[in-house]
């Protein structure tokens, strides 16, 4: 016979325990024995119940991911009171290198941030500055750039240049000023009052500074301070001014009615005949045939080998305000955006420069073609050799969502990484976005993150539209780096927000730069570039658990090698691929899109 006590049943045979506790039989009978249960319950289930009759053992916490790119389902569990949803749109490609095949070819427009004219450009100390009648502006990419003080109000600035370590620009009314850092500048006593068009540097020369203007003024200097008038034999204007180190007639002057004169010590300079149509611009290319090019109005452009002897070469019609050479390129630049470029000085091939402003700027340094516009604030560069930048990261957004408004299962569909460039110059393609969807008694809930592209991060999603808990953009990858090691991209700077990818080396043995840094659990997370010995940029990898990534490391670059970039993960941007000479790498794939459901 069976009997009860207040805490056991007697007279009952169990297949496995020995016990009569009632507890050790309701788990026999419902589970047929192996072992006593937990103390949550069955392995960490709790029993549960969603009508007060049927029960069942569940997990009243936890979590779904879903790393597979596509549109997916997630059942919603019927117990759950409230959902945690995380969700981060994917990565952009990485971009390929660029040779010097695309040098002079491939020209991007820029802004400098002003409206006004600018009229001459500098680089030293690693940052380029313009001048014009905005005053002066610096810039460490020319991409970014910033507003600086002259000083001296009411002067248009119409050349500058750097040498010995100091920058110094010209204008009107006879002002020259100069600087160390081209933030702040001082006024200098010229000797003249006329409008002084141009500014060159003499490297290792005793009067090292050289000024011209209208009227025929020419002004030198040894130490950019004190400065004295010289005599140029002509009242023209003196619009263009070059130095050639190492030649027998190192300082050129060009002007108005073909005025054009050298000089072996910039103080007694010699008439040249060359026409008379007024030359703006001179330019000297160092180990070249035709040295010299000298460009002007109504298309005049005419070369040399020695100053003496000049030779008329055919272009356009145009009329040319600058002349420029670097790595081999000779590019001539004027009204309505024209630009031409040359290898020899005797062929010019016309380019689309993406301005129709008048160019009246020019340069080439750090590896870059610059030419800036008359008004626009418009500033194209063009890379004679540069490395792939990286891919930008997609964007995150997360909602907490009480299971009262969700009538149905959720749709997921994180988006496919962007793939990683493999043409030369070419830019990644763009991440897709990742969504989140469901129906509730409102209609159609949607989470959208955005995906990164090439070049443009992902943006945050408008609260307005989204309702979401927490929302970030996602960040840049490592711009191009046309000379050197590559450049890292950004290190998170939001909770929860992918990176973007390095970029690769921009030239023989350098290294990529790496992905952009995440902090995780304390620890800084990265994915490095490659090395000097040509190695491909490191992948980046993905954290179980963690609803971001980060972008994949810059291709290395040997004395053979342009290697390419690694791939980013969970949203992050894919690393940039090398460049050397004529050899591109390719660029790394940008990280897939990520989805995480947490229910309680």
């Amino acid at each position: 016979m069976t009997t009860a006590g207040s805490n056991f049943i007697s007279g009952i045979t169990t297949t496995v325990f020995a016990s009569t506790d009632v507890v050790n039989k309701d788990y026999v009978d419902n589970y047929g024995g192996g072992g006593f249960p937990s103390q949550t319950g069955n392995a960490g289930k709790f029993l549960t119940t969603t009508d007060g009759t049927s029960t069942s053992w569940d997990f009243v916490s936890n979590s779904q991911e879903f790393t597979s790119t596509g549109i997916q389902t997630f059942t919603v569990p019927s117990y759950s009171n409230l959902l945690y949803i995380e969700a981060v749109g994917a990565g952009g490609g990485g971009s390929a290198g660029q040779t010097t095949a695309q040098a002079g070819v491939t020209w991007t427009l820029r802004n400098a941030g002003t409206p006004t004219s600018l009229f001459g450009i500098a680089f030293g100390n690693n940052t380029y500055v313009i001048c014009g009648s905005g005053g002066i502006r610096t810039s460490e990419d020319t991409i970014v750039w910033t507003a600086r003080t002259s000083g001296i109000g009411g002067i248009d600035f119409l050349s500058i240049v750097f040498g010995n370590s100091i920058y110094i620009a010209s204008g009107s009314s006879g002002s020259i000023i100069t600087s160390t850092n081209a933030i702040e500048w001082t006024l200098r006593t010229s000797g003249s009052t006329v409008i002084l068009n141009a500014v060159t540097f003499a490297s290792g020369e005793t009067n090292a500074y050289v000024v011209a203007g209208n009227s025929g003024v020419l002004i030198t200097s040894t130490d950019a301070i004190t400065w004295s008038l010289r005599t140029s034999g002509t009242a023209s204007q003196l619009l263009g001014l070059t130095y050639a180190s190492g030649q027998t007639n190192p300082y050129i002057a060009v002007g108005a009615g073909g005025i054009l004169r050298t000089s072996t010590d910039a103080i007694a300079w010699t008439a040249r005949t060359v026409g008379s149509d007024t030359l703006n611009s001179i330019a000297y290319a160092s180990g070249q045939t035709n040295a010299y090019v000298a460009a002007g109005n109504f298309g005049r452009l005419i070369t040399s080998t020695d100053t003496i002897i000049w030779t008329a070469r055919t272009s356009t019609g145009t009329t040319y305000y600058e002349s420029i050479f670097g790595n081999n390129i000779y590019a001539i630049a004027g009204d309505s955006g024209t630009v031409l470029t040359s290898t020899n000085a005797i062929v010019w091939t016309l380019r689309t420069s993406n301005t129709i402003n008048n160019i009246v700027g020019g340069l080439f340094a750090n590896n870059t073609l610059l030419f800036s516009t008359s008004s626009g604030g418009a500033v194209i560069t063009s890379y004679t050799q540069a490395s792939g930048a990286g891919g930008a990261s997609g964007s995150y957004v997360s909602w907490y969502v009480p299971k009262s408004i969700i009538t149905s299962n959720i749709t997921v569909n994180p988006g496919v990484g962007g793939a990683g460039a493999t043409t030369e110059a070419a830019t990644g393609s763009a991440g897709a976005g990742t969504t989140v969807s469901w129906t509730g008694p409102g209609g159609t809930y949607t989470i959208t993150a955005s995906g990164g592209s090439g070049t443009t991060a992902g943006a945050a999603q408008l609260i307005s539209q989204s309702s979401s808990f927490y929302t970030t953009a996602g960040l840049s990858g490592g711009g191009q780096s046309p000379l050197g090691a590559g450049i890292t991209a950004t290190a998170q700077t939001n909770q929860f927000q992918p990176t973007g990818g390095g970029s690769g080396a921009g030239s023989t043995s350098s290294a990529g730069g790496s992905g952009g840094t995440i902090n995780v659990y304390g620890i800084s997370t990265s994915a490095s570039g490659g090395t000097s010995s040509g190695t491909n940029g490191t992948n980046a990898v993905a954290i179980s658990g963690l609803p971001y990534g980060y972008g994949g490391g810059g291709g290395g670059a040997s004395v053979s090698i342009a290697a390419t970039g690694g791939n980013g993960v969970r949203g992050g941007g894919g690393g940039g691929g090398a460049s050397i000479g004529s050899t591109f790498g390719g660029g790394g794939n940008g990280g897939d899109g990520y989805v995480k459901i947490s229910w309680w």
